[in-house]
């Protein structure tokens, strides 16, 4: 997942999350005050280029040199590529960008120098159309720089060796880059995920640097009259790819990255503050499910420490820090444990895993027999990739522990 979405109209702002679905969790919400955060004044309108054929897989090299004449304030660089690019400063690697659909974007005040200096970029195309897109904005002695791609920057297919990253490289001989169109040209392909409000809110200090990020109006959605859809965060590549999403109190929501990158809080903003996301502080990850619930977060994790965690806030300070290990759950994968959720009544919790997941050794109860078997009339043929190979019954479950808020009863 890299994105989130509100859905909303007049009295009524429901949250709504974009990854290959879009689910609907219908709760209020009050973001918390926060200091609001003035965005970049960018005028420029970076061109998207390329090297040689913009469908070819040869790797392009581009670069452009640029002084820095006076006191150096700030310096923020935004980058992307259909597939993928490093950018570097002065040699200095400041970037690796693999998702074209996004910006990656950080502060470069500590890399440049006086003077002279160079942003190169090494960029490959991984199978239909091609092209690349950066901007650099810069202030020194309170005035504005602003650098951004076009037909200036010169190139190459197939760059050897790393020199090309040094200022005073000789690229006389290289092409000048060639343009395939300005940013939010509706011919090209790039153009309904990366537009000038994508590329304002990164070089603003969007979610590629400081995890805050300037909610912007999805001009291309869809929605019934009266509705509008607003992106209020840009998940970006040091975050993860995030896999659970749960509301929490005040209007935060919660989310987990499917790795090893963390759980997140989120506080949504709007027109006038960003949203704010901060990595909670437990060693804590891969969570399939969460649910907040008797003043906890109920975590499922589907990994390393796998099994139903409690996240609670010990100190007060609103980010929950204790990790409490409830119940181990043996298994892993896509068809391990996944979610948590309330159970009718509101006073206990269920837990569901998928086939490749053990029963938890805690289990004193089923409302189904527990003689376990499986019946064939013919002998058994098992998948050829090898996939539930030996996973017999019981295959997938839910279970039902009544974890209260004293949490002193077992499963049931």
């Amino acid at each position: 997942m890299n994105e989130l979405l509100y859905a909303f109209r007049p009295q009524l702002r429901s949250i709504l999350v974009s990854w290959m679905l879009i689910v609907a969790c219908f709760s209020p919400v009050k973001a918390q005050e926060q200091t609001k955060k003035q965005p970049v004044e960018f005028q420029s309108k970076p061109d998207w280029v390329w090297i040689g054929n913009p469908t070819g897989t040869s790797p392009v090299v581009l670069r452009k040199e640029f002084s820095v004449d006076g006191k150096l304030e700030k310096a923020v660089v935004a980058v992307t590529a259909d597939n993928q690019c490093e950018l570097f400063i002065n040699e200095k690697r400041a970037i690796r960008a693999d998702e074209w659909s996004r910006l990656e974007s950080i502060d470069i005040t500590s890399l440049l120098k006086p003077g002279k200096n160079i942003v190169s970029i090494n960029a490959k195309n991984e199978g239909g159309p091609a092209g690349m897109l950066a901007a650099l904005f810069i202030k020194v002695d309170g005035k504005t720089m602003e650098l951004v791609t076009d037909a200036s920057w010169k190139g190459i297919t197939d760059a050897k060796g790393g020199a090309w990253r040094k200022v005073d490289f000789d690229d006389s001989r290289w092409s000048a880059a060639s343009v395939l169109g300005k940013l939010g040209d509706s011919t090209l392909p790039w153009t309904t995920s990366i537009d000038r409000s994508a590329l304002l809110a990164a070089l603003s200090g969007g979610a590629g640097t400081n995890g805050e990020f300037l909610p912007e109006i999805a001009s291309n959605a869809q929605v019934p009259t009266g509705f509008q859809i607003e992106k209020i965060f840009q998940v970006p590549r040091s975050m993860g790819s995030w896999v659970s999403l749960a509301t929490g109190p005040n209007g935060r929501l919660f989310a987990s990255d499917q790795d090893g990158a963390g759980i997140f809080m989120i506080e949504p903003g709007d027109k006038n503050k960003p949203t704010k996301v901060e990595k909670l502080p437990v060693q804590l990850s891969s969570a399939q499910g969460l649910l907040w619930a008797f003043d906890s977060l109920y975590a499922v994790v589907n990994g390393p420490g796998s099994g139903l965690h409690r996240l609670r806030d010990t100190n007060g300070d609103g980010l929950v820090d204790s990790d409490e290990f409830c119940m181990p759950l043996p298994g892993a994968g896509e068809h391990g444990p996944h979610a948590v959720i309330l159970s009718p009544d509101k006073k206990s919790l269920y837990v569901i895993a998928g086939n490749h997941t053990k029963l938890p050794n805690r289990v004193v109860g089923s409302h189904i027999p527990q003689n376990w078997n499986e019946d064939h009339l013919l002998p058994r043929r098992w998948d050829a990739n090898g996939h539930a190979a030996g996973i017999l019954a019981p295959g997938g479950w839910i279970c039902g522990p009544t974890l209260s808020r004293s949490m002193t009863a077992g499963p049931t």
